[in-house]
């Protein structure tokens, strides 16, 4: 039986009872949005990305305190955060994840927080 124990770079190493095999790909260019700023769909040193089941991409927005979901070609789709330390705030927020159903989780650096 196959399991799969590591992908770095595009690389997935197979284990098996009796060998190891490494199958390689070449990474293709598909597509990138956005630019510096501060209106929608522009960033200030993103961050983390995740991708929802739908294929939404959420970024974090590291430099604008914020998260902005797109869909997965690259239209903004909305935003929530701003600077501080109340609720739905950040302090140079770093990842983000999503769980099996659909929550987001982000790593509030700056508020040591999640």
């Amino acid at each position: 039986m196959n399991r799969i124990v590591t992908c770095i770079n595009s690389c997935v190493i197979l284990c098996t009872l009796w060998a190891s095999i490494i199958y390689a790909q070449i990474p293709v260019f598909i597509l990138s949005w956005g630019s510096q700023g501060t209106a929608d769909g522009q960033f200030m040193y993103p961050g983390g990305v995740a991708s929802d089941a739908d294929g939404n991409v959420y970024v974090v927005d590291i430099g604008n305190h914020r998260v902005q979901k797109f869909t997965s070609s690259g239209e903004f789709l909305l935003k929530w955060g701003s600077r501080g330390s109340d609720d739905g705030q950040f302090s140079y927020p770093m990842g983000v994840t999503l769980d099996a159903g659909g929550n987001v989780y982000i790593g509030d650096g700056g508020n040591h927080r999640i």
